[in-house]
């Protein structure tokens, strides 16, 4: 869908990956976005890891990225994000998480943004999505209901749809506000240089660095 293609191209543009770049994607799923960003700059001596608590998750990315893990570009880990990450201090230059990091409840997410913050190197950014509660941030972009390519109800009814699912995301997890999840950033001891609007008003991306 091309509303999705343009949300992770967003999230690899906030990246600003460079040669050779050690990029960590946290709750990779099935490594969508992993196989993605290898797909774009895997010849620029990128270096990814990807972590997520399912093991079924780390098969299917094992598979759809099964060339770039046996050349060495990428490694994979089933871990539960909530414990310690098993990067050294101050190892890698961004952390990525696409709708991956935030579900947990606050003690245990704030725990995860603390790792972050360990791990990054000075300078080091996250680039986070998150689905934000009670908030519409971009309900009515033009931008984005073109990338949906269909008539104007049809879009409105998947706008509808969308918002309808963001309703219903809290009975499954903990959500936060934007200000709440701003807090926990900050908190960590990252600063926060950018908040982008994205997929139909439900989400944001965040971009947060460490201090050099």
């Amino acid at each position: 869908m091309k509303i999705v293609f343009h949300h992770l191209k967003l999230i690899i543009d906030l990246l600003d990956i460079q040669e050779g770049t050690t990029i960590v994607d946290l709750g990779c799923g099935p490594g969508v976005l992993i196989k993605r960003i290898l797909d774009l700059y895997g010849d620029v001596g990128l270096s990814m890891m990807g972590i997520d608590f399912s093991e079924r998750a780390i098969e299917q990315a094992s598979r759809s990225n099964k060339d770039q893990i046996e050349l060495g570009m990428l490694k994979l880990l089933n871990q539960n994000l909530r414990h310690r990450l098993p990067l050294p201090d101050g190892s890698i230059d961004s952390i990525v998480s696409n709708f991956g990091i935030v579900y947990s409840v606050k003690e245990d997410t704030q725990e995860t943004l603390s790792e972050i913050m360990r791990v990054l190197k000075p300078g080091g950014r996250l680039v986070c999505s998150a689905v934000i509660k009670n908030e519409k941030l971009s309900l009515i972009n033009l931008k984005i209901l073109r990338l949906l390519g269909l008539d104007l109800v049809r879009k409105w009814r998947q706008i509808r749809l969308g918002l309808h699912i963001q309703k219903q995301l809290h009975y499954l997890f903990p959500m936060y506000t934007l200000s709440d999840l701003c807090e926990m950033v900050e908190n960590s001891g990252l600063s926060i240089t950018c908040v982008e609007p994205a997929l139909m008003g439900m989400s944001v991306i965040l971009v947060a660095h460490k201090k050099k």
